[in-house]
């Protein structure tokens, strides 16, 4: 039996509890362009400041309490600090349960811990994930985990992260796949779905258009150097040192390029130095065209290079209508990519319009919303849906096929098969065989 405690025809939606390239902050504000009820409760903040609207004071106590939590060595106060959270958490918890009948959450990060997802399933609430890369990416295949985690002066070192990383990540994602109504996720991410889930591409990167108004200061016309911007979030994973040497190599020819390196800066300068910009140089080993920079690029106009091997795969996964215009080539043309938007004026000049006329027209945040409301009344095409057993690629995010190809046969050698955990996806563990040679 299943209850429903408010009986109000009008559908009210929660987002938490925290922000990924602020997706939540303008996904909401594309609710409220279609005039639903919605509120997004930002119980950690971000250092990016992707909104600076005002927040309620038990938000910003329950703020404080993470960051006190996080900057401290004492185990009692650490205890205490965690403990509060969760008293806070549960009485919000009650309240919005009396209040909201869909609850969005970003990705592994519920009120209570996934303890709140079979209480909301027993009172009828509808539930969606959003998953963003790395939170459902085994580890294997995830560079910035890799570097992080993995890596000891170049050399591999703690694979027992690996394997635990991939047994936490699979448990978790089970245990969504029975609560959650609707994933929403990325198939090169998709190694440990059992269920079909939306494709993350159709739904969209909500781009909320009032980041705009911010009157930034334009390029000045005939300046002769060509402005690029690179805004790392981890210049490790991003390649960014991959990136400056192409760079380098292309001023020695004789361009005149001016490269704007910006990192772990609020979101606010990110949008001004876009403005003032040429083009975007993203990421180097990514597997999307546009992630949440290049988004942010294309609704300005100016086109953005993203290296990555899915770049030859993601015509399988998706309709053309879904891909975003950008320049998406093999990590190691990435020099190319950039000597081409520097000469082609007029090259550059399209893939800008296209890119932003992509955006403009599927990835503006109320549309996105549109797409989020289709799910809710469940009146959406088929071909939304992903099977995760049709998925080919390999090579993840953030490293080189040399360094995967490492990686990988390490832990082949450690726990065989078993450390994968791709029993119930035979293709893919053939293709890591063929690709290893193991």
């Amino acid at each position: 039996m299943r209850f429903k405690i408010r009986e109000n025809k009008k559908t009210r939606i929660f987002l938490g509890i925290s922000d990924i390239a602020g997706y939540m902050h303008s996904l909401n504000k594309g609710f409220e362009k279609n005039s639903v009820k919605s509120r997004f409760y930002d119980l950690t903040g971000s250092k990016f400041k992707y909104s600076d609207e005002k927040t309620s004071a038990i938000i910003k106590l329950h703020r404080f309490l993470v960051g006190r939590e996080s900057n401290t060595y004492s185990v009692v106060l650490k205890k205490t600090y965690s403990i509060s959270q969760l008293i806070i958490r549960f009485f919000l918890f009650i309240k919005c349960l009396f209040i909201y009948d869909v609850f969005i959450f970003c990705s592994y990060r519920t009120i209570l811990h996934f303890h709140d997802l079979p209480v909301l399933k027993f009172f009828n609430k509808k539930i969606i994930f959003v998953f963003f890369g790395s939170d459902t990416r085994p580890a294997y295949i995830s560079g910035n985990l890799i570097i992080s985690n993995v890596l000891k002066d170049g050399k591999i070192d703690n694979l027992d992260f690996i394997y635990s990383d991939c047994l936490e990540k699979r448990k978790l994602i089970m245990k969504i796949e029975k609560y959650s109504d609707f994933i929403i996720n990325h198939p090169p991410t998709s190694f440990f779905h059992k269920k079909s889930f939306i494709l993350w591409s159709i739904i969209g990167f909500p781009f909320w258009d009032g980041k705009l108004k911010i009157n930034p200061l334009f390029k000045e016309e005939n300046t002769p150097a060509i402005r690029i911007l690179h805004a790392p979030s981890n210049p490790l994973t991003k390649g960014s040192g991959i990136i400056e040497e192409a760079i380098e190599r292309l001023k020695r020819k004789g361009y005149q390029i001016e490269f704007i390196k910006i990192f772990n800066r609020p979101n606010k300068e990110v949008l001004a130095e876009i403005a003032k910009c040429d083009f975007v140089i993203d990421e180097l080993y990514s597997d999307i065209p546009l992630g949440g920079l290049g988004t942010e690029a294309a609704f300005f106009g100016k086109p953005t290079i993203n290296g990555g091997y899915y770049f030859e795969f993601i015509k399988k996964d998706y309709p053309d209508s879904a891909i975003p215009p950008s320049v998406f080539c093999c990590p190691e043309e990435i020099e190319e990519a950039i000597d081409r938007l520097i000469r082609n004026t007029e090259f550059r000049k399209n893939i800008g319009e296209a890119s932003k006329e992509f955006v403009s027209n599927n990835w503006e945040s109320e549309k996105v919303a549109k797409r989020f409301l289709q799910l809710i009344n469940k009146d959406f095409p088929a071909s939304w849906y992903y099977d995760p057993s049709q998925s080919n690629y390999i090579f993840g995010y953030g490293q080189s096929k040399e360094q995967l190809k490492k990686v990988l046969e390490a832990l082949l050698r450690k726990y065989g098969d078993q450390g994968l955990f791709l029993e119930d996806k035979p293709g893919v563990l053939q293709k890591i065989h063929k690709f290893v040679q193991f």
